[in-house]
This record gives C-alpha cells, structure tokens and sequence, in this order.
C-alpha cells in the first residue's frame, strides 16, 4: 500500500477495489478504503473500473477488471 512501504499485503487477496487512474499496466486503486499501488494482468483498465486483486506477489498486488453481472 502507499505509505507502507516493505511490507506483503496478502489480506488484499480477492478484495474488490475501484482503479483510482488508467492502469497501463501500473497505477492506484483504492481498496477497502486505502489508496493501493497496483498493476493489471497486463490488460489496460480504465479510471473508475471496478478491480479484484487476484494475487500479491511479495510487494507486487495485481488486480483484474471485475465484470459485474447484472440482476
């Protein structure tokens, strides 16, 4: 996360998050309430898109676009 630098955010895994800027593949969510610094699977998201984080890789927390279905 921004401001806690050296440290593995494994409880970030499956949370849903809201991409804070274009991640090409690199940029910010913010998820559960804290501005994280993320990367994509490789796949360009939008500003706004909604996020999941499929895996933290030591400091690394990458995030998917998260297609919610509609009721």
């Amino acid at each position: 996360m921004v401001g806690e630098l050296g440290r593995e955010q494994t409880q970030l895994l499956h949370q849903i998050g809201v991409a804070k800027c274009s991640l090409r593949p690199c940029g910010y969510a913010v998820i559960g309430g804290k501005l994280v610094d993320v990367v994509s699977e490789g796949n360009l998201i939008e500003t706004g898109a909604t996020v999941r984080v499929i895996a933290v890789q030591g400091m690394r927390v990458v995030v998917r676009e998260e297609q919610l279905s509609k009721v």
